[in-house]
């Protein structure tokens, strides 16, 4: 059993390495998924709690920001569309993705994360502006696709519905939860 841990742990010291090395040479965290530094390492990842996404973002940021990343803008865009509105929200978001992207944590996740939240509470409209905000900022990331396509099943627009399902599977095409929800759909 220690002889496991000890080899888990050498890997994810190769996988610190891998990333920092990259960022050594300049590259951002989206260079760095785009260039797939820990396809080495496939089999550790896991489409819904560890991807290889997130591990190179959790490394990066601390390689970058020593373990104090930016605030998540999905916190404080939380905030602003539930006191001033959905707009209020866009428009904060665009201004920093322009002037302030070293104050925020901008990563896909923090979008998707936030829409799932406004669907829970019962605000589709909302969370539909949110899921397109962040295809419009990551139109090649499958997962922005997949989730508008949830939203807009769960408004009950199904041929919108699919063609987001569709086009996360042309990106991704081992979705399997896209596959799984376009045979429920057609």
């Amino acid at each position: 059993r220690d002889r496991e841990l000890k080899g888990w742990s050498d890997e994810v010291v190769k996988m610190v390495e891998v990333v920092g090395e990259g960022v050594d040479d300049g590259m951002d965290v989206d260079q760095l998924v785009e260039a797939d530094v820990l396809k080495e390492w496939d089999a550790l990842s896991d489409p819904v709690y560890t991807t290889k996404e997130f591990l190179i973002q959790l490394i990066y940021q601390d390689k970058v920001y020593a373990g104090n990343p930016p605030k998540p803008i999905g916190d404080v865009l939380r905030e602003i569309v539930l006191e001033q509105g959905i707009g209020a929200g866009l428009k904060m978001y665009r201004d920093a993705w322009a002037n302030e992207r070293d104050q925020y944590d901008f990563n896909v996740g923090e979008l998707n994360t936030l829409g799932y939240n406004l669907m829970a509470r019962g605000m589709i409209d909302e969370a539909v502006a949110i899921f397109k905000l962040n295809v419009e900022c990551y139109p090649e990331h499958f997962a922005t696709y997949d989730s508008m396509g949830e939203c807009f099943m769960n408004r009950g627009d199904t041929v919108l519905a699919i063609q987001n399902y569709e086009k996360s599977l042309e990106l991704n095409p081992d979705n399997e939860n896209a596959e799984a929800m376009l045979g429920k759909l057609r």
